[in-house]
């Protein structure tokens, strides 16, 4: 029952049991960790455009019929084969067949991996589950439902039969020519297609230096004449698509290293280095780590008997480097890593052999199995545990649904409801599916196409700041506004404007109208969604439930805190729980005036819950007034001198602590001159520097602060405090906790 066979690999029940064993951990992993719901709104406007080539019948699309904004077609972007499948898959089968796509998607490479392990005799083998997980955990980035996952089948298929060559022998010459199929199916997919023929270069330059420095690892002849012939096709494969040779020439200029291309990857977060921006949804470093350690701990085994074989090597170190250059293209790294090696695998005669003399074999014949159980329980749990505990944005693993930024269902239907056709102005976010759902009713603003809005989509990613938004506003004058709860800027500066009103709320944004266009029949003020209850995020949750708190809409805080509660309470989060109800208790005082109390429950989160601070700095002020008025000047210094501390470079926090210390100095008798001037002077400056701008609004502060520090006699007291309001915050929204 337990003979070994020539390959190195124990037969019999037991080993095939083990192996079950670790291919069920695999299979379960990826079942847990892929199950997601709809998080990136790309696959709305893709779909869209597969239904505009069957209605149309044409495979180019014209970019500017989707937008009022100022748009272009300069941009060649050719998905047009996915962007068919895509939309017939969903009008067949709706979400459900889009996950089951997914999944198919996913388990393909689970597939391929087996089956080459397989042909080369190391299916059972446990190191290639460990192999196989580690590099489907890597190719997280490409699990969006869009052309990127085609592209990393692709990959996978390129890889496969790559790697399916080498190990053929003289009978491997056919599969030579499934590398121009695989591309020209690529070109027509995305452009990412340029990944294949960086691969496709790396394979060729790595099979050249084999025959210089590495005789044993050459191809046959006759596979490399075929693979020559293959090559040279494939070369051609980026000219067989509608756009012809345009697409291929202006891809080549589009991934130059020229400032423009760089500045315009910058406003994308896909194209921020993998390990620059500090990510807690994904270990991605983790299983870029694993990876590494397993080709070079199998590469240096493996040196006393086979010379360095390039192609492997190579393709290696590139796809490496590129797995670190860009979040996006972390994926194609998995292919490449998983098939070279299982090869390098194949080739090694150490682990279970015919012979166990010596008694190192014997250790690893009985402990090697139990061992990678560990291992690969260690990184699937690892996994799973960090996808529950701290998932991406407002991903919820297990909802097989659309997530809030990728699909406002609810908004949606609203202002399709009350405002056909009407200029809607939109978030990012927002944009695809508005389009998905709306057009052509109703055109969009900005989407998350990008491209065609690369004339002015500097605007548009400046009015993310206070500053930049009101000059977008005037540039692009929209009737209604759609947006996340995420656009903080947009949010506050929409919610105190004088030109807007809130018409509608729910689980996912904010609909704003302008002034002059009226609500609804029958809705006096604004509406929120019947499902606002109904969160399963628990970041949505908060980001609702602080959003409900700024506009004062205490129905519906308490029905979501109780909704935070029932899930949170008993959990190690019942702290950010207790927070939470802090944070409704200390804003109703707050409304109420009540700055004490206020004080009480906000201050302590100041530092924890972005944009609590103008809450305590404004209660702060206006305890600090109320002291004024009854000549309690000690403890009026005391609370501007924390608001101070907490905005030293805003104008009203200057004056106020400049005024109040003055106070307090001629109260004590303190003389104004001396050798050293007084601290309140300095203050007075700096209210003089940073107010201005504004001097207009305020005229008798700068009056005052100018004969103040000019020593004018006439100068008398006062004891009037400059107090700001919420609406001096722009752009400091609540945001949860995570």
């Amino acid at each position: 029952m337990n003979e070994l066979a020539d390959n190195g690999a124990p037969q019999g029940r037991r080993h095939w049991v083990w192996g079950a064993v670790f291919a069920m951990i695999t299979l379960v992993t990826v079942a847990i960790r892929y199950a997601l719901p709809v998080r990136d709104g790309d696959v709305w406007w893709h779909m869209l455009y597969g239904k505009y080539f069957l209605e149309n019948k044409t495979l180019i699309a014209d970019h500017t019929i989707f937008s009022w904004t100022q748009s272009s077609n300069d941009t060649i972007y050719c998905t047009w084969l996915p962007d068919i499948f895509l939309y017939l898959l969903h009008q067949a089968g709706g979400l459900p067949a889009l996950f089951a796509f997914r999944y198919f998607c996913l388990y393909s490479f689970v597939l391929a991996c087996f089956l080459y392990a397989r042909k080369v005799g190391k299916a059972w083998h446990p190191l290639i589950w460990l192999i196989i997980l580690v590099g489907i955990l890597m190719a997280y980035t490409a699990a969006f439902i869009k052309p990127e996952i085609i592209s990393f089948v692709l990959m996978t298929l390129l890889a496969w039969n790559w790697w399916h060559i080498r190990s053929g022998g003289d009978n491997a010459y056919r599969w030579c020519y499934g590398f121009p199929v695989i591309m020209v199916v690529w070109v027509n997919t995305h452009g990412a297609f340029v990944f294949g023929v960086i691969f496709l270069v790396a394979v060729a330059l790595g099979e050249i230096m084999n025959t210089w420095w590495s005789h044993g690892n050459v191809l046959p002849g006759k596979v490399r004449k075929h693979l020559c012939i293959a090559l040279s096709l494939t070369a051609l494969a980026p000219l067989l698509n509608p756009y012809g040779w345009h697409y291929p020439y202006q891809l080549f200029f589009d991934l130059l290293p020229s400032p423009e291309n760089i500045a315009y990857n910058k406003k994308v977060s896909a194209y921020i280095p993998t390990f620059k921006m500090e990510i807690n949804f994904h270990n991605f470093s983790l299983y870029a780590n694993i990876a590494v350690a397993i080709v070079v701990s199998l590469s240096l085994l493996g040196l006393r008997q086979r010379k360095t074989e390039w192609s492997l090597l190579l393709s290696n170190i590139i796809f490496v480097l590129i797995y670190s250059r860009f979040l996006r293209t972390t994926f194609y790294l998995a292919p490449v890593f998983a098939f070279s090696s299982i090869n390098i695998l194949s080739s090694l005669s150490f682990g279970y052999s015919k012979y166990y003399y010596f008694k190192w074999m014997n250790f690893s014949r009985i402990f090697l199995n139990p061992l990678m159980l560990l291992v690969l329980f260690a990184v699937s749990s690892s996994s799973i545990y960090t996808a529950l505990e701290n998932p991406e944005g407002d991903v919820v693993v297990g909802d097989f649904s659309i997530a809030c930024q990728s699909g406002p269902m609810d908004e949606v239907e609203y202002i399709k409801q009350h405002y056909p056709h009407a200029r809607i102005g939109n978030s990012y976010n927002f944009g695809a599916y508005l389009l998905w759902k709306l057009w052509p009713e109703n055109k969009v603003f900005f989407d998350s196409r990008h491209f065609p809005y690369k004339e002015w989509s500097d605007d548009f990613f400046m009015s993310r700041s206070a500053e930049g938004l009101p000059e977008l506003l005037t540039k692009y004058p929209a009737e209604v506004w759609a947006f996340d709860h995420t656009e903080n800027v947009w949010s506050s500066y929409f919610r105190y404007s004088p030109d807007w009103k809130l018409a509608y709320y729910g689980k996912c944004g904010e609909v704003f109208v302008a002034k002059d266009i009226p609500l609804p029949e029958g809705q006096e003020t604004y509406r929120v969604s019947e499902k606002i209850g109904d969160i399963k995020s628990r970041y949505t949750s908060y980001q609702v439930f602080l959003f409900s708190l700024s506009i004062y809409d205490w129905d519906t805080a308490e029905l979501l805190l109780k909704r935070i509660e029932e899930r949170y309470l008993d959990t190690r989060r019942e702290r950010t729980v207790f927070l939470y109800r802090d944070l409704l208790t200390g804003i109703k005082a707050f409304a109420d005036r009540d700055y004490e109390k206020a004080l009480g429950k906000l201050a302590g989160y100041a530092d924890f819950v972005g944009g609590v601070g103008g809450y305590v700095v404004i209660s702060h002020l206006n305890l600090a007034q109320q002291a004024m008025d009854n000549k309690q000047f000690d403890t009026a210094n005391t609370h501007v001198r924390t608001a101070l501390f907490m905005l030293p470079d805003t104008f009203y926090t200057q004056f106020d602590a400049a005024l109040v210390a003055r106070l307090v100095s001629r109260q004590k008798g303190l003389e104004d001159g001396g050798a050293k001037q007084p601290a309140w002077k300095e203050g007075f400056r700096n209210f003089l520097s940073l107010v201005v701008g504004n001097e207009d609004f305020f005229k008798e502060e700068v009056n005052f602060a100018r004969a103040v520090l000019a020593d004018a006699e006439d100068v008398g007291e006062r004891y009037e405090l400059l107090v700001p309001e919420l609406k001096n915050f722009v752009g400091q929204s609540m945001q949860p906790v995570q």
